[in-house]
């Protein structure tokens, strides 16, 4: 009856030393897979880092964008007062030089009645002259 006793028991043994190697594969076979999961953790972990500094990188991309829209609208607002103030400039010359040379032709005019004054001043005096000749 012992040796029947020590044969369940090794019996038994065996079995549990059986499940002890299959349990310790197991082990081994789901460390092996929680090691690959923490790796493609990682892995996702990184690329989540990379898409956030991607999306950082963006937003400053689109707010430079947005910034550099209203400079150039700024600018465009600029170059259009500054195409009004030369065109009132160039309407502004162009009126100019209309009141120079009605100026210049007063004094032009103004100078040929000098001179017909002084012809007549001339020709009165002598004909003063002559008449006193008389």
């Amino acid at each position: 009856k012992l040796r029947q006793m020590q044969v369940a028991r090794d019996t038994d043994l065996t079995a549990t030393q059986e499940q002890l190697v299959n349990a310790n594969a197991t082990v081994r076979r789901q460390d092996q897979e929680l090691q690959e999961a923490e790796a493609r953790l990682r892995g996702l972990s990184n690329e989540l880092g990379e898409a956030a500094q991607l999306r950082s990188t963006h937003a400053r991309l689109e707010e430079a964008s947005l910034e550099s829209e209203r400079q150039m609208q700024r600018f465009r607002e600029q170059l259009e007062q500054a195409y009004s103030a030369r065109s009132q400039l160039e309407s502004d010359l162009v009126q100019e030089r209309e009141e120079v040379a009605a100026c210049r032709g007063r004094a032009e005019l103004e100078e040929i009645l000098m001179e017909q004054l002084e012809q007549a001043k001339a020709s009165a005096a002598a004909w003063a002259l002559e008449c006193r000749g008389l």
